[in-house]
């Protein structure tokens, strides 16, 4: 079996004569600020290359199901594979990109592909890493198990799915009760690709980053050994923050690989660096490296010059749409919070500016960003109070609201800017505010 990381959750894996692709992601996302890093463009021209059979997409977000990318494949005769979701939206955005062949999964099951590889889908157990309480839970992300039949060795890739330390003791136990083998190697994201620290402007953002990555070095190195693993390698969170926020990224919480490596050396598994296009074969003689990294980066000044979605939109509305939309939407609000049993209360202030722009300190330009508007959200009168104070451009919220940008791209993808009070993350506020919708 041979792997092979380019970007982010990108992946190839080549068993005989058979080549699976995992989230191939290459460019910007069509709804947050993210490209992907270090491989910038020609995404398409890459899987065109390998000329898999199969292509795993994870999820619906927009770094993972890559539907520009997909669309200018050549073979839309490849099989996509998929958990079996009770709403359909992943396999739909599929077809829509011209595919028919979708492999749909029960979670938990082993598929055998056929005598080259076998496989099985991990669901999202629960929404956040650490475990902390919500009554919020959706269906989104999964983790796939990758065997390969002529040698048994087994490679577990999680993605992006929100599975605390705990679960990982499950995902041992399945694969060896139902694959009859211990996990050779795995991957997933060591940092926050997410929104926090960097788009929090009350906080120290240089501490917080320190803080969180050495948690995220630490709970990498428990992972490992918990699933007992004998190699692992970073993926995942290797994006860069594009267009005007991109002074944001000297504060996201992502280790360089020296850390990660500094940080597991003294352990039992060998650790790996293979982002950019480098493989690793895996097979009964153990574990051999070839490297072979992809040219295709862009300067960081093209990078700065690139534009959000929603600013390439010719979009044209006035104050009078945003206020009509936000209070249809606020009505939508409460009669789907109103399901869940949350025990908490919070208020949450919408500040909407014409051209929300930064300094070089990362913080708002009070002199280049015009304030518009100002919209109120008070929900709840029971447990504690928590107040998040949200900055986005106009253009942005009249698409969030709209549902053209979903609002959980939007928030984890660098496109909001926040203070919050107390500087506590409650899994609950920012979820709900997908109800915001007409």
């Amino acid at each position: 079996m041979e792997i092979t990381h380019y970007s982010n959750s990108f992946l190839s894996i080549s068993s005989g004569k058979t080549k699976l692709v995992c989230d191939p992601w290459v460019g910007t996302t069509s709804e947050n600020s993210w490209i992907s890093d270090p491989i910038h463009y020609n995404g398409d021209k890459i899987v065109n290359n390998i000329k898999p059979q199969y292509i795993y997409i994870s999820h619906l977000h927009c770094d993972h199901l890559d539907e520009k990318l997909l669309k200018r494949l050549l073979d839309k005769k490849v099989c996509i594979i998929i958990k079996k979701f009770k709403i359909p939206t992943l396999k739909n955005r599929i077809k829509n990109a011209g595919f028919k062949k979708i492999l749909e999964l029960k979670e938990w099951t082993v598929k055998d592909l056929n005598k080259d590889l076998s496989i099985s889908i991990v669901p999202q157990i629960t929404n956040n890493n650490d475990a902390l309480e919500s009554e919020i839970h959706y269906d989104l992300d999964t983790s796939i198990i990758i065997r390969c039949n002529k040698t048994n060795k087994i490679f577990y890739n999680n993605v992006d799915n929100p599975i605390n330390i705990n679960q990982f003791k499950r995902i041992k136990k399945f694969v060896k009760n139902q694959m009859n083998k211990e996990i050779d190697i795995c991957t997933f994201n060591v940092g926050a690709a997410s929104e926090y620290p960097q788009c929090f402007l009350n906080i120290n953002r240089t501490m917080e980053k320190k803080k969180l990555v050495n948690k995220c070095l630490n709970d990498a190195k428990k992972k490992v050994n918990i699933l007992n693993a004998k190699a692992f390698f970073p993926s995942g969170g290797s994006y860069k923050i594009s267009g005007k926020y991109f002074n944001l990224n000297k504060f996201r919480a992502i280790p360089e690989f020296s850390e990660i490596f500094n940080k597991v050396s003294k352990e039992k598994f060998k650790c790996y660096d293979l982002l950019g296009g480098h493989s690793l074969i895996v097979d009964i003689n153990g574990f051999r490296k070839k490297n072979k990294k992809f040219q295709l980066s862009l300067k960081d000044q093209k990078i700065k010059n690139l534009k959000y979605p929603y600013e390439n939109k010719d979009t044209k509305f006035n104050l009078n749409e945003i206020n009509y939309l936000y209070y249809q939407s606020l009505e939508n609000y409460f009669k789907r919070i109103q399901k869940f049993n949350i025990n908490h209360s919070w208020e949450v202030n919408f500040l909407v500016f014409k051209n929300l722009t930064l300094n070089k300190s990362a913080k708002i330009d009070y002199d280049k960003s015009s304030l518009i508007e100002k919209y109120e959200l008070d929900y709840g009168n029971e447990g504690k109070k928590y107040f998040l104070d949200i900055f986005l451009d106009s253009k942005l919220f009249y698409d969030l609201l709209r549902r053209k940008i979903s609002w959980n791209a939007a928030l984890s993808g660098s496109l909001i800017l926040f203070k919050r009070k107390p500087n506590i993350f409650v899994p609950d506020l920012p979820f709900s505010l997908n109800f915001l919708t007409i």
